[in-house]
């Protein structure tokens, strides 16, 4: 959905997905790429030749298979993960804040634009993996990216 009055755009996406994957062996379950709920709300403010815009995205948790334990393999010397059923967890829910500021320089021939984009500006941890300890006894969440700047110019001719 999309309201636009005068300088100020707002949009809004929802998405509800639900993506399964069956076999002879499992049966039917949840695919690696389920998101079930992905929100996305943006509003720009654009003022002569600046542009300001924001963006609030909600994800709901990817699915993964979690290691219940392992077992030590003596011949080889290396512990073996134990799993449990297949994609029966989830990580936590996401939230991300984006910030952009955009100026335009109108020239006779071509645009040039300069923009700064800050992505998860509030520094959210986005869980996309589990990193585990030598003996499967320990973990820790692996996210995604962290606070995010980009710098960048544009030439339209």
């Amino acid at each position: 959905t999309t309201y636009k009055k005068g300088e100020y755009t707002l949009l809004a996406s929802y998405t509800y997905l639900k993506s399964t994957r069956k076999d002879d062996i499992s049966g039917e379950y949840p695919s690696e790429f389920d998101q079930t709920h992905n929100l996305n709300l943006i509003a720009v403010l654009e003022k002569s030749r600046w542009s300001y815009s924001t963006r609030l995205r909600y994800v709901s948790g990817g699915p993964y298979t979690p290691i219940t334990g392992s077992i030590y393999n003596a011949d080889r010397d290396i512990y073996v993960p134990t799993r449990g059923e297949f994609y029966s967890e989830r990580f936590d829910d996401f939230i991300q804040l984006d910030f952009r500021i955009d100026r335009k320089f109108v020239y006779k021939l071509w645009l040039l634009s300069a923009y700064l984009d800050i992505q998860n500006v509030t520094n959210n941890k986005n869980g996309q993996g589990i990193s585990y300890n030598f003996d499967y006894s320990e973990n820790e969440p692996a996210s995604g990216i962290p606070v995010f700047p980009i710098i960048g110019l544009r030439g339209e001719f």
